[in-house]
């Protein structure tokens, strides 16, 4: 009965890691908190919602419809994190751009 909507939440739950270990990698690499600080809640905020979407569709823990709601939900969510992300990885290029055009 759920076999179609099943790759769909695996989607869903290889999205979630993927956006976790990107902003982990940028975190630790550029200082995220001062790239994006006005964003940063938000987007823990997301990340926060996503996993909690994502545990209870691996855990079967609502009905169908449900279900759909939340991975409409949960794609929404994984795209404004990959927003968020692009934005922060194009200011640290920006950054980068400036920093190499002082120094020449």
């Amino acid at each position: 009965m759920f076999g179609v909507f099943s790759l769909g939440f695996c989607d869903l739950f290889v999205i979630y890691h993927l956006v976790i270990i990107i902003s982990n990698y940028t975190i630790k690499k550029y200082k995220w908190k001062d790239v994006v600080a006005k964003k940063q809640k938000s987007f823990e905020d997301s990340l926060r919602r996503l996993k909690e979407i994502s545990e209870k569709l691996e855990g079967n823990e609502v009905g169908l419809d449900d279900s759909i709601k939340l991975y409409e939900e949960g794609v929404k969510l994984a795209k404004e994190c990959y927003t968020t992300l692009s934005e922060a990885e194009l200011k640290i290029k920006e950054l980068k751009s400036e920093l190499e055009s002082d120094i020449e």
